[in-house]
Parts: C-alpha cells; structure tokens; sequence
C-alpha cells in the first residue's frame, strides 16, 4: 500500500506534467527542458515530487525546513504576492548607505514588474553601526501596526539619515501610528528572535554584507545598478513561465527554482576549524593596498605580514606583543599591513574597527591601534572619544565620522577579502603569503621570518626586484 500511495502522490505532484491534454506535453518531456525543470520526467521526479509533498506539509504547519528552502520567506516582511514568479529576498541593515541605494532599486523595480515581483525583507544589523540595530526594532514595532515597509521606506529616504529615537517617533507620527502601541512594542523578545534568526540565517548563507540579494535563489552581492537586477529578473520571468507552463503550481515555482540555482554553503565546513598543519601550507597572495601599514618601507622589506584582526579579540591583543616584538627584532626587514575583521560575537568590534579606520583617515591609525587593544574591556562610545582626544583626534567628531560611508566601505571591503581568503577566526596572519591561524608565539614566527629573509633577498639579488614586485614574486614562489 506504501508504493501505490507514493506513486498517486507522485502523479499528483507532477501535475499537468505527464497529461495528455496538457498543450506543455512536447516541450515537457524535451532534453531542452528537462535540464532546466529537473523534477519533468527525469530520474528526479520521485524526489522532486517527495519535496512537493514536505513543502505543503511544512507549510501548512507555518515551518520552514531548511534542506528545502535554503533561502526561506515565511515570518518576514514581504511585499508583493506569495505566488509572484520572481521573489527577491534582500539582507539589509537599515543604517547602510549602500543597503538605502539597493532599496531604492527595488522600489524602481516593483513600479515595473508589480504583482510579477515579490520583495522579502531580512535584517543584517552590521555589528559597527550602533544603530542598525535599534532601528530594525523600531521597524518592526511599526510592522505591528502593519506599517513596517512604510517605516522603512521613511528611514531611507529620510534626508538627514538621523537614527535616534526621536526620528522613530516622527515617521511614527508621520505615518499616523499608534504611539503608545508603538513604544510598547518597542524591543519585544519575538522582534529581537526575529532579528536574530535573521542575522543567524545570514551567517549560514554566507552573507558578506548589505544589501545582499537572493533572486529565485540567486545570490547578488552589494548595491548593484538597477538594470542589473531587471536584467536577471527578465531571465527568471522567463524560466518560471516555463515552469508554469509545464504545469507547476504558482506557489511552488519559488522553492524550485531556489532548489535548482542555490548553492549552498554548508554550515559546518564555514564554521570548522582548519587543520593548522594544512593551514600553514596555504599560500594566498594579500594585496597591501591602502591598509594600515608599519614598519620597513615596501622598498626595503624583503617579509610583508598582512594581519586579520578584531579589536575585541582576546588572542589579537595578546598577538600585538608578539608583533610589536617582531618589528623590534627584525627592523627594516619586515612591513605590517592590518586588516579589520570584526566578529559577529563581539558587540563593539565593529565600532572599534570604524574609530580606528577615522583615525586612519587623520594619519593616526597606529596609535588609536594600540589605545583599542590596551583597553579593549571599554569600547564604548565615551570610550572611544576619550582615546581619540588623547592622540590628538578631534573627538567631538569621532561618533559622526564613524557613520560616513566610506568608513563603513573601507571595513566592509576588509571583512569581503578575509571572506573571499576563507579566513574563520581571529587572528590570522599571512607571512609572505604564507597563511598562519591563531596567535602563534614570536619563536614561531622567528623561524619562519629568518627563511623567508633569506628567501626573499636571493630573489632581489637574482632578479633585481624590490617593493611590491619582490613581495608578488616571494608568494608566488611559496606556492
């Protein structure tokens, strides 16, 4: 009785797919097609029609079961129709420059497409806007009110980009709220769940930073031209008129075209800690770029070392004495480039990261360096005024400075790169390119500095090479 029951599932499930009357019979069973509609007489479609079977049982029980929908839409904001054959899900936080210029291309994009488009919001507070956070909070008070996408719309569009509380109070007001019922859910724990589950589901999918887009499952990175988007959202129109045609239900032409184009990344290899053997004989070239640097001159350093580092990181600030040990030791020999990482885990790494990067700006990146890691148990916002006045920087500013856009972009590039290098943890270190994980004692970078020295000054000699073109070719040997 199993057998029949599965095979009149099956049946069901294919719909129109293998009906006679079907006028989509032909291009069905198609090669053309079957490459694209995998579940369409294929050696999928008992599986295809299994998940047909989970996905309205999962749904009807209000769950979302991962393995078939990696980029879920339930229990988000949504505009637009459940069933509308593109369904763009957008990782935002509402205190990003870059993420307000995607939400601008999304609204330009539904005044196209309409019910054709549906919009999902999730929430990716990065950790170095301080109010990223309480900003989703408000959001999602308003979203009470059924107001959320309106609130939102207000803070992006809003001229002056202030964040405060007194500028929620206004778009509430604005947009005619209950206020009482909007303080009074203000901060509720389902809302602070929400956002959580959010950034968790981000971490999962390998989001980088915001916006990131999932178009049908397909992931677009950072604020790209509007044009770029309708460009995919056409060829996803396309491919889900097929679908329909081939007799796909509607309201399940989402979860299959997210089961055929998304490719996951797996949680436990993001977050498995590498072999340290293995990862010393990883070899990465690291640009320097306009990092942060100390040390010997690019002319005159035969070893460049590029440091992934959070200024909340217990085992970063126990590595600077080792590194302040190692310049020390090996002066004019060896170049340090830093590179923010700021944790998710860590609440004020980020904020650190961005006053770091405004005294970069100001030619004082080194001292507020080590004011950050001397005193890294306060990272508050008076804190960090006070380390600013105390190297000379303009601390009145400071908070202000910290919010531009570029400071955020020259953080988010660095965290993009640590990313883009499979980096997983804080410190890491590439030595010449040679990649090393952890805080390793300065004996251990002793032994590997004096070869690479040695190293690098026979390729001088031998090639007549110096500055970025002798560090380029001392990786490009290591490897």
């Amino acid at each position: 009785m199993g057998i029949w029951f599965f095979v009149l599932a099956a049946c069901l499930c294919l719909g129109g797919c293998a009906s006679t009357g079907s006028s989509a019979t032909p291009d069905c069973t198609s090669s053309e097609l079957q490459s694209a509609l995998t579940y369409c007489a294929s050696p999928r479609a008992a599986d295809e029609a299994r998940q047909v079977v989970r996905s309205r049982a999962a749904r009807a029980g209000g769950e979302a079961d991962p393995a078939l929908f990696p980029v879920p839409t339930e229990g988000s904001p949504a505009r637009g129709r459940a069933d509308a054959p593109v369904t763009i899900v957008v990782f935002a936080d509402l205190q990003c420059p870059f993420a307000r210029r995607g939400h601008e291309s999304l609204e330009a994009l539904r005044a196209k497409y309409g019910e054709r488009l549906r919009v999902v919001f999730k929430h990716a507070p990065l950790p170095f806007h301080d109010r990223a956070v309480p900003t989703a909070l408000a959001a999602l008070s308003a979203g009470e009110q059924g107001r959320f996408w309106e609130f939102v719309d207000a803070v992006y569009s809003s001229t002056d980009g202030a964040l405060d509380e007194q500028d929620y109070v206004r778009h509430a007001k604005a947009l005619k709220l209950d206020l009482e019922r909007f303080r009074d859910a203000f901060g509720q724990d389902e809302h602070v769940l929400a956002i959580r589950r959010d950034v968790e589901l981000a971490v999962t999918l390998g989001v980088q930073g915001t916006p990131t887009f999932f178009v049908n499952g397909i992931r677009v990175e950072g604020a790209v031209p509007t044009e770029d988007l309708g460009a995919l959202i056409e060829a996803q129109l396309a491919l889900a008129t097929r679908m329909t045609d081939a007799g796909v239900a509607p309201d399940e032409v989402y979860w299959r075209l997210v089961d055929m184009q998304y490719n996951p990344v797996a949680i436990d290899e993001a977050l498995a800690t590498p072999d340290p053997e293995e990862a010393e004989r990883r070899v990465e070239f690291v640009p320097v770029d306009d990092a942060p640097v100390r040390g010997a001159d690019a002319s005159e350093a035969l070893v460049t070392i590029v440091e992934f580092s959070d200024f909340e990181c217990g085992y970063c600030a126990g590595a600077t004495e080792t590194l302040d040990r190692v310049i020390l030791t090996y002066a004019g020999s060896i170049r340090l480039a830093y590179r923010h990482l700021p944790l998710p885990m860590h609440p004020r790494a980020g904020h650190a990261a961005a006053a770091s990067v405004v005294a970069a700006q100001d030619g004082l990146f080194w001292p507020m360096h080590d004011q950050l890691f001397e005193h890294q148990d306060d990272l508050s916002d008076d804190a960090l005024k006070q380390f600013a006045a105390s190297i000379g920087l303009n601390s009145e500013t400071l908070l202000a400075r910290m919010r531009e856009p570029e400071v955020t972009a020259t953080i988010q590039a660095d965290v993009a790169l640590a990313n883009a290098l499979g980096i997983q943890g804080t410190p890491t270190f590439f030595v010449n390119g040679i990649m090393i994980v952890g805080a390793p004692s300065f004996e251990e970078f002793a032994a590997l500095i004096e070869e690479q020295i040695e190293l690098a000054g026979s390729l001088r000699v031998e090639r007549g090479l110096d500055g970025e073109a002798l560090y380029e070719a001392v990786v490009e040997y290591n490897r």
